[in-house]
């Protein structure tokens, strides 16, 4: 059920889910095993729901019968075999999160970093929870400690943390998911509220739940933030899906009705995903929602058992768009 203002009309598109695979295989890099069976050998063995499944029909038949992965673990130098976040900056170096440092990764080898009491440019957490780009191509590390903002050209990281008697400090600061804008600014999520930074002025503003004002922030725990090409802010939380007015500075909030079959399924929001053509993918212990705009109403996926096509497991955690 959709309270308050509605996001503007966007048509909708179709997503498929993407799965990037860093696997933790014990072999170096110049001997990896490529796997070469056909799809009919792979099927051969498949349970019987699983053999020539609709959705791979659709892909190439050349890209059907030879995937091939190269395996980046600890033989090939990452610094740990639990990779938490993805990013790739503009010079075209990879960056892996993991939950013991941050690595980067040159197509040949890592460069690892990772906190050292002794030198304060380091790393300020080794437990790596997001990453992202900036507009500027500037990379952002989200941590259990606080957030860091990477210089590449000293190859030292400015912090941002939280201190009780200064507001214009993080929320709190282990940090749980990050966004960039276009306009410049960064959203924070943590567990105890949400974050704007100007990354021009450093300057931070908080939102966090109020009972007392009922377009505030529906809940604390951030999971996932989403922005839409007009700076409006979608915040997946624990307590429900919101949308920021970056205008008047409220929020909209989305949560399930069970007497509106057309609300969220699911009110622990766990991932977002704006698609092409404005779709926003909702993505929840109890199933994955699309967002209708125009009418704010949700058309849910959930497993249905007697259908081998259907969702698999209710519970989504991750959501990709690809470029089908």
């Amino acid at each position: 059920m959709r309270h308050s203002r509605l996001p503007s009309p966007k048509l909708l598109a179709a997503s498929l889910l993407l799965v990037f695979l860093v696997s933790c295989a014990h072999q170096p890099s110049q001997d990896l095993l490529r796997p070469t069976a056909t799809q009919d050998s792979i099927q051969k063995d498949a349970p019987l729901k699983w053999k020539d499944p609709a959705w791979l029909r659709n892909f190439p038949s050349q890209a059907r019968t030879a995937i091939a992965f190269d395996h980046l673990s600890l033989q090939e130098g990452l610094s740990q075999s639990v990779v938490t976040a993805i990013a790739q900056d503009p010079r075209g170096f990879l960056w892996f999160g993991t939950q013991d440092g941050l690595n980067r990764f040159d197509g040949y080898n890592f460069r690892i970093f990772k906190h050292d009491i002794d030198e304060p440019g380091s790393l300020i957490d080794n437990l790596i929870t997001d990453l992202v780009i900036d507009s500027n191509g500037t990379l952002w590390v989200a941590t259990n400690g606080g957030l860091d903002r990477y210089d590449h050209r000293t190859e030292k990281f400015e912090h941002f943390l939280h201190a009780p008697d200064d507001p214009n400090t993080l929320s709190t600061t282990p940090i749980t998911s990050l966004a960039a804008s276009p306009d410049g600014y960064l959203w924070v999520g943590t567990v105890l509220g949400l974050n704007r930074i100007d990354t021009t002025t450093n300057e931070i503003l908080r939102y966090q739940n109020d009972p007392d004002i009922a377009d505030s922030l529906i809940g604390n725990a951030i999971a996932d933030i989403a922005v839409e090409p007009d700076g409006s802010v979608w915040v997946a939380t624990g307590a429900g899906l919101d949308l920021l007015d970056p205008i008047n500075e409220s929020f909209s909030h989305y949560i399930p009705d069970p007497s509106d079959p057309d609300s969220m399924l699911g009110l622990g929001v766990n991932a977002l995903e704006l698609g092409r053509g404005g779709t926003l993918w909702v993505a929840t212990p109890a199933g994955l929602n699309r967002l209708d705009k125009s009418a704010g109403d949700f058309k849910h996926y959930i497993n249905d058992p007697d259908d081998p096509e259907s969702l698999a497991p209710n519970a989504i955690n991750a959501i990709f768009e690809d470029s089908e």
